[in-house]
C-alpha cells in the first residue's frame, strides 16, 4: 500500500474559537493549501449553510435542520452539531471564486 503526505498545508486550530467548526476548520485549510485568501470566520459567516440545531420540542418529538443540508447550530459554539459533506461543497460553490477546475 502507497501512502501520500501533503505538505505545507496551514494549520489552524479549532479548540478556541470553533468547538465544533471541524468542517469548516478542515475545509479552509484544504482552501488555502490550494490559493483561496479567506478566514475561517468568512467561510462560517458567509458561506456555510446554517440552521437549527435539533432540540425536543413540548410533544416529545424532535426538530431542527437536517445535517445533510445545514449546518445545525453554531460552529462558534459547543452547542454546535456538524454537517456532512453536502453542506461543505454547497458553500464551496458559493465561494466568489469557486470554479469546478480548481475546488
Amino acid at each position: 500500500m502507497r501512502s501520500h503526505k501533503i505538505q505545507n498545508v496551514p494549520f489552524i486550530s479549532q479548540l478556541v474559537v470553533y468547538p465544533t467548526g471541524c468542517e469548516s476548520v478542515s475545509c479552509v485549510m484544504a482552501l488555502q493549501y490550494l490559493g483561496w485568501k479567506g478566514t475561517v470566520e468568512e467561510f462560517i459567516d458567509q458561506y456555510l449553510p446554517k440552521g437549527t440545531p435539533p432540540y425536543q420540542a413540548e410533544d416529545g418529538s424532535w426538530k431542527g435542520d437536517d445535517p445533510w443540508k445545514v449546518f445545525p447550530g453554531d460552529p462558534y459554539s459547543a452547542e454546535g452539531w456538524g454537517c456532512f459533506p453536502p453542506v461543505l461543497e454547497a458553500a464551496l460553490r458559493h465561494l466568489p471564486e469557486y470554479t469546478s477546475t480548481v475546488y
